[in-house]
């Protein structure tokens, strides 16, 4: 196939990342896919669909393209990175651990795969490493909320309440709106018996996201009300019963 010019690529490559970004995989991966039509050795098309594949749960797929790019490039650090991620998600955290390492070891400074390390470490309960991990990623980036939260998550863990607080402060000051962050430094305060604190971090987080402690159950509710309360009104007004059936759908 006619390989597209450079600049064309680009352009291509643009539009559908932007896809990815508003969580469209599919569309995106149909973007990538006819790029590998035309070039089927193209290593950012590979990537891009491998990551829509991942975020879709085909991990066969991923891991089908992540392997195609290790036999092209095996210095390409973006397909251990993702294959590292995946395997997170499988629970394999050894293998995941692996393939994280091998892609920090392919790059001098890269401080999402030093977080993602030390997210694997934590699940595994290894707190001294996730918190090196952490630490890293904090070397390379001062400014790095997600390195203070995974700190404060580790003095969390160890129930070391005050170290928590700090490092979560930190992190929330660095990024005021770190919804993960803010409930995390709740609970340092609520187990450490700071009541007020720990009240003001709740009342906080769900000005943030006002419905973050609502049930499920209650959701259904409130879905089984707004479908009520479409049909009541399609029966006052009187219309057809195709258009009744386009009303009372729920929003996705």
């Amino acid at each position: 196939m006619t390989k597209t010019n450079p600049q064309e690529q680009n352009g291509f490559l643009e539009k559908a990342w932007q896809k990815f970004y508003k969580k469209e995989y599919e569309g995106s991966g149909e973007m990538f896919s006819e790029l590998l039509d035309k070039e089927s050795e193209n290593m950012d098309a590979l990537y891009g669909r491998a990551c829509c594949f991942f975020r879709s749960d085909d991990f066969e797929s991923s891991l089908k393209d992540l392997s195609a790019m290790i036999k092209i490039d095996s210095k390409d650090h973006r397909a251990y990175h993702v294959r590292g991620l995946l395997r997170g998600a499988e629970e394999k955290y050894k293998d995941a651990v692996k393939d994280l390492e091998k892609a920090i070891s392919l790059t001098e400074e890269n401080g999402e795969a030093w977080l993602d390390l030390g997210g694997v470490f934590l699940l595994m309960k290894d707190y001294d490493n996730a918190l090196m991990a952490f630490e890293k990623a904090i070397d390379i980036d001062k400014g790095c909320p997600e390195g203070w939260y995974g700190k404060g998550l580790v003095a969390l863990m160890r129930k070391e309440y005050k170290k928590a607080i700090e490092f979560l402060s930190t992190s929330i000051k660095l990024g005021p709106k770190n919804l993960v962050a803010i409930l995390a430094r709740a609970e340092a305060y609520l187990e450490s018996n700071q009541r007020e604190q720990g009240l003001r971090d709740v009342k906080k987080a769900a000005s943030l996201k006002p419905d973050i402690f609502k049930s499920s159950g209650e959701d259904e509710e409130d879905e089984e009300d707004d479908d009520k309360d479409d049909y009541d009104r399609d029966e006052d007004d009187d219309i057809d019963e195709d258009a009744e059936l386009e009303d009372v759908k729920l929003d996705d």
